[in-house]
């Protein structure tokens, strides 16, 4: 679907916008290093569109090298990216429009992150870097201004895979209304119905078989309906239903509750010819409390008329006949043995092999060289799920690149924060401060920052993540614990990280730093 495209099109220009802050962030932590040689350049008259001109230079430089290693990149995580979308991504590395969308990443990517540095770098004189090692200082509160964009764009990325997992996480254990757990799935038709009959008495009498039915569409996915009218319903009183035909026992295979009335059986001649059963919210549909015994009639261009006419023999309770990312709706079972596509076998054993061991051989032996195809109920509802899975798989990856490149920033700007207040660091052991109190200084400033994040991250984070649950008539509340534990984890590393540099820059022999200058 088009939203993925858009999403994780959207996520890749955020990525790389993180990248750019990171060269900007430790293009100006090294400034510190590089001050002499620039004061000594301008000492020698070089003019200052000269010092950006190198700047932006090297930022080219360094982007080009960088463009060609993720060309590289690219074709190395292919086949392993194609395996997780299953996809076949091919690239054309001749069409113009491709290698013109490489151009422009390239300049842009340059540009916006070697714009800045230079900028900084070239407008100091050489009076204020040679002999000095402090260096030339970027407008602290625009760097500052960065890394909380660094962490906003971490933060809402957490929090939305975060999310996204624990939607897939209910897609995955939640109740449908029938139990989709140990059944094998055949594809069921053609000569096979002639024989049904004796290969369902041939599987009951297995002692590791608890149950043999079949039907037309999977019970989680129906594809068929009709409209339905009932003696005593007005013409505006029909309404669409969707309509499976099922077996004998097809409820008590899936396990299905009945709500009142009785489920198709042997015993009862007519059920295979005008029986039917509804759902719940059909009967909600009808507004009526009870239905059992009712005549009801069909309609359909293509529905034969000795179809079309039935009494209601029971009610089952709801269960998702659709996606879940659909309401769940009117349904109608009946039995018609002509259109059955798929046979289900239903077992007691952890162990399905000897079960799957008998199946081929039965269908050897009745059909030499006909393909063993099977599959377990299970796995058809995962199936529908396939889009949902991997893009929470992709969204973690995301999220790892997007947090080590933020962490890289923070590494450039505590560095580069550090150096700009050694002195005062060293003032204060002076004055008997200890490593503790520093560092915990040194934190607060950045736990300001990541909190103003948090703040700007969570509109953003609960607005894309909304706009994604939206896609599902059933899912998952939006929890506050999930910003909470975002937040925590972001904290954790950065503090981890920040807590680090902080102590070996405080732990440094005062006399030393002091007399430097």
């Amino acid at each position: 679907r088009i939203i993925y495209v858009y999403l994780f099109s959207g996520i890749a220009i955020l990525i790389l916008l993180l990248a750019c802050i990171n060269y900007m962030n430790l293009s100006t932590a090294r400034s510190i290093q590089r001050s002499k040689e620039i004061g000594l350049r301008k000492a020698n008259g070089a003019r200052r569109d000269q010092i950006v001109a190198q700047f932006l230079g090297e930022s080219m430089f360094y982007s080009l090298i960088s463009l060609f290693l993720a060309l590289i990149l690219v074709e190395l995580v292919r086949p392993l990216f194609n395996s997780l979308t299953l996809k076949q991504l091919e690239i054309h590395y001749d069409d113009p429009l491709f290698l013109g969308g490489l151009v422009f990443i390239y300049l842009f990517t340059s540009l916006i992150s070697g714009a800045y540095p230079a900028l900084v770098l070239s407008r100091y004189k050489p009076i204020q870097t040679v002999g000095s090692t402090a260096g030339p200082r970027g407008n602290k509160s625009f760097l500052n201004a960065l890394i909380i964009l660094q962490f906003s764009i971490s933060l809402a990325l957490i929090i939305s895979a975060v999310t996204i997992n624990r939607q897939v996480n209910y897609i995955h254990s939640k109740d449908i209304g029938m139990n989709r757990d140990h059944v094998v799935v055949l594809p069921f038709g053609g000569d096979l119905i002639k024989v049904y009959d004796v290969l369902r008495e041939e599987l009951m009498s297995l002692p590791y078989v608890v149950n043999v039915s079949a039907s037309y569409d999977l019970p989680f996915f129906l594809t068929s309906g009709v409209g339905l009218s009932w003696e005593g319903a007005g013409e505006d009183e029909t309404f669409g239903v969707s309509y499976n035909m099922v077996d004998y026992d097809f409820i008590e295979c899936m396990e299905i509750e009945m709500l009142e009335g009785r489920t198709f059986s042997r015993e009862f001649a007519s059920d295979d010819s005008i029986a039917y059963v509804i759902n719940e919210t059909a009967l909600k549909r009808m507004g009526m409390d009870h239905a059992t015994g009712l005549n009801v009639h069909f309609t359909h261009p293509h529905l034969p008329s000795h179809l079309r006419k039935g009494t209601i023999i029971g009610v089952v309770k709801d269960f998702n006949i659709r996606p879940l990312r659909e309401e769940i709706r009117p349904l109608v079972l009946r039995i018609y043995r002509p259109f059955y596509r798929q046979m289900y076998i239903r077992y007691n054993s952890e162990n399905p092999e000897v079960l799957l061991n008998y199946l081929q051989e039965m269908q050897s032996s009745l059909y030499p060289g006909l393909p063993f195809y099977y599959s377990f109920l299970n796995q058809e509802f995962d199936q529908l799920y396939e889009v949902e899975y991997r893009t929470s798989r992709i969204i973690k990856y995301f999220t790892v690149i997007s947090i080590l490149i933020s962490l890289l920033g923070l590494f450039g700007m505590t560095l580069y924060d550090l150096e700009l207040r050694k002195k005062e660091i060293a003032i204060r052991k002076v004055l008997a401060s200890s490593v503790s109190q520093i560092v915990e200084m040194i934190l607060k400033n950045y736990f300001k920052w990541i909190l103003i994040s948090f703040v700007i991250a969570c509109p953003l984070a609960f607005y894309i993540t909304r706009q994604w649950l939206q896609e599902f008539a059933f899912g998952i509340k939006i929890s506050p614990w999930t910003y909470l534990i975002s937040l925590i984890i972001v904290l954790v590393i950065a503090f981890l990280t920040i807590g680090f540099l902080s102590r070996k820059s405080a732990k440094a022999n005062p006399a030393l730093v002091l007399k430097q200058d």
